[in-house]
């Protein structure tokens, strides 16, 4: 057994006291409902409207209904119900991805129990950008529908496919609900899915490299009874596996946007690095009108909350640097049809030791409403000795504040995901605190990720009260090799 200075596995969970990829990843939520279903109107609905208000532009929602009976009920519910083990509503998917609530890990979550899950699903690492462009005859209600991938980072999937779909929902429906009367107006209601319930098939390889972009084009005669006015568009690329539904997630989603794409921002190299104090981190982002004229970009700067107050940032394009250290900034770039240039992200630690962002947001100037596609880079201190990983689903099981009291000097706080990206770049680390919080557990990965530190000569501390339950042999291998102490 390997002789280690520390390695601690908390089952009970201690409670802190106190709290202190480029493209956004978002969720789709499938939510279960039905008109004939009371609690799905007392319950369902309401968290429908409180989560898309709370994660406005992160979280969109795809209400299926169920039953024979329900003027609203589409196919794929079945199909669904059926491979999830769903029997009851209301309830929802979350990306289709085993979640864990209250101890119990499960697909189809209760709809008060959303804003439990949601937070988690969106920290986590984000492998493609997806966009959504759709026009509509308005004679012939025919829709053409294009969707695009652009892979962040490389994905095999052995045995299995990755799959376009997309969703056309309908808001404004007032009709009958259950205990809400005849007048009700139903949301969202899920109207068709382009690719069936499982996407559509042949168009992304099943092993993809970063960088890679893939496009599908769909078109499809919209039922006359549809009011095309208040219908949604949410384009997804999604895993599937024939046997096994627990590897069928959707891995990002987007709303759709009318009219035809006018930009391309594209970049190579890392998104986030480990840099030493003074030492900027800079990536260079191309944009290129792909519009049909010339276009007058706006390029919106910002800068995180977490990112400390003494880091500097430039943003640079064409029209010169933006260097006024705010911690939101903008400037224009004027492209000819087909014209390029280049924009710069420059990040540069300061001497308070941390992790910091800087993002841009590039869209038409005069079409507020259109494209928007987003760049972004992240730098953590390469001085970092103690170090929290969150891989909680609730800030409040931080102890990042009870580190600080311990002794343990500059204590910083980053995800699960940067960690697996930057965490063999930490050459100064002397404490990591894995913290699962009470839901979290290890993947195999993260295990391996945790041995490599023990091996570097890293004091480990992991926290949370379902690790050890993990049935995954390389947790399970390395709980083992270390020799845990279990503290009650």
């Amino acid at each position: 057994m390997k002789k280690l200075t520390t390695i601690l596995l908390a089952i009970m969970l201690i409670v802190a006291m106190s709290m202190t990829g480029e493209a956004k990843k978002r969720v789709l939520i499938e939510s279960f409902t039905g008109t004939w279903c009371g609690p799905c109107g007392v319950y369902g609905k309401p968290a429908t409207e409180e989560i898309l208000t709370t994660y406005a532009g992160d979280v969109y929602v795809a209400e299926i209904h169920a039953g024979g009976g329900d003027p609203f009920n589409i196919p794929e519910y079945n199909t669904l119900a059926g491979a999830f083990g769903i029997t009851s509503i209301p309830g929802g998917l979350l990306n289709r991805e085993p979640v864990n609530v209250n101890g119990q890990v499960q697909f189809s979550v209760y709809p008060t129990s959303w804003k439990q899950v949601v937070p988690s699903i969106l920290a986590s690492e984000n492998v493609v950008d997806v966009n959504l462009f759709y026009s509509i005859n308005q004679s012939t209600r025919q829709l053409s529908a294009t969707i695009e991938a652009t892979f962040l980072k490389a994905v095999s999937m052995t045995g299995g496919e990755l799959r376009f779909n997309v969703y056309i929902c309908e808001s404004n429906i007032v009709g009958y609900q259950n205990g809400q009367g005849n007048d009700y107006n139903h949301k969202h209601v899920c109207r068709k899915m382009l690719g069936g319930a499982w996407g559509t098939s042949g168009i992304i390889p099943s092993s993809v490299s970063a960088g890679a972009k893939y496009t599908y084009k769909y078109t499809f005669t919209l039922d006359p009874s549809w009011k095309i006015n208040d219908l949604e568009f949410y384009g997804t690329v999604a895993e599937y596996h024939a046997s096994d539904a627990s590897q069928v997630q959707i891995l990002n989603a987007i709303k759709g946007v009318q009219g035809a794409p006018s930009s391309e921002l594209t970049s190579t190299g890392p998104s986030i690095m480990v840099k030493p104090t003074g030492t900027p981190f800079s990536k260079t982002f191309q944009l290129k009108n792909i519009g049909n004229e010339s276009i007058t970009f706006r390029i919106n700067e910002e800068v995180s909350s977490r990112t400390p107050s003494d880091w500097t940032y430039r943003l640079i394009t064409p029209s010169g640097i933006v260097n006024k250290n705010e911690k939101t900034q903008s400037a224009e770039v004027t492209l000819a049809k087909g014209a390029t240039a280049d924009i710069t992200l420059e990040l540069t630690p300061g001497a308070t030791l941390g992790i910091g962002d800087l993002s841009i947001e590039v869209f038409n100037k005069y079409d507020l409403t259109g494209q928007r596609s987003n760049g972004k880079i992240t730098a953590a201190s390469a001085e970092i000795s103690n170090l929290q990983v969150n891989d909680y689903d609730d800030a409040k099981y931080s102890i990042l504040t009870n580190m600080n009291s311990a002794g343990l000097t500059s204590p910083v706080e980053i995800s699960a995901s940067e960690f697996e990206d930057i965490g063999a770049s930490f050459n100064n680390l002397s404490v990591l605190v894995w913290n699962c919080g009470e839901k979290g557990s290890l993947t195999a990965s993260e295990a391996n990720k945790i041995n490599s530190a023990i091996n570097d000569g890293v004091n480990v501390f992991m926290l949370g009260t379902i690790i050890a339950n993990s049935t995954d042999n390389a947790v399970k291998s390395m709980l083992n090799y270390v020799g845990v102490q279990f503290i009650k």
